[in-house]
């Protein structure tokens, strides 16, 4: 059952409209499921829209900050680490997935980056939100090489993408991890 996901989202405060508006339904769609939004607490950007759209529909929002306590941002509840590092390792053992929204990474190497940032052992799937072929287009770009350079067999199932944010919640939700050959 999917209680908790990672929102990463663009870090930029000028964003797309497409963006913003990714952003917005995921605000909206989260809390409508019961789903608590796991966040960087300095978001900005459609990050923060996420976020101000999930408060506002009643939803719970937990920000990893970096640094001393300071200002909570409005968040459900907080939590702070020493580095980004950290951020990201305490924002993927508090979910139980990830969602990508289109424009939180520019390369795939960013994308599986998250496998490591992981806690070992860990069969955390990644959501894409393929809105207009974002990601399609990162993964097209990708050559083979490089897929099987970052990405271990038993993690090769764990990518899930959609253009749809109904689908790709529900997939996620229905998510097991794949098998492995012994």
């Amino acid at each position: 059952m999917l209680r908790r996901v990672a929102v990463f989202a663009s870090a930029t405060e000028v964003a797309t409209p497409d963006e913003q508006a990714a952003a917005q339904r995921v605000g909206r769609q989260l809390p409508d499921r019961a789903i608590t939004l796991v966040v960087a607490a300095e978001a900005i950007g459609p990050a923060r829209t996420t976020v101000d759209t999930a408060l506002a529909a009643g939803g719970r929002v937990v920000g990893v900050g970096v640094g001393p306590p300071g200002e909570t941002g409005g968040f459900t509840e907080t939590r702070r680490v020493e580095d980004g590092d950290q951020q990201r390792r305490e924002m993927l053992m508090l979910a139980d997935a990830v969602l990508a929204l289109p424009g939180a990474f520019d390369r795939l190497e960013e994308v599986l980056a998250l496998w490591d940032a992981a806690v070992s052992g860990s069969s955390l799937p990644i959501g894409l939100l393929d809105e207009n072929g974002y990601y399609s287009a990162l993964l097209q770009r990708a050559g083979d090489e490089a897929l099987d350079r970052f990405v271990r067999e038993s993690q090769r199932g764990m990518l899930v993408l959609s253009r749809s944010l109904d689908d790709l919640l529900t997939r996620l939700d229905d998510f097991r991890p794949p098998e492995t050959r012994r």
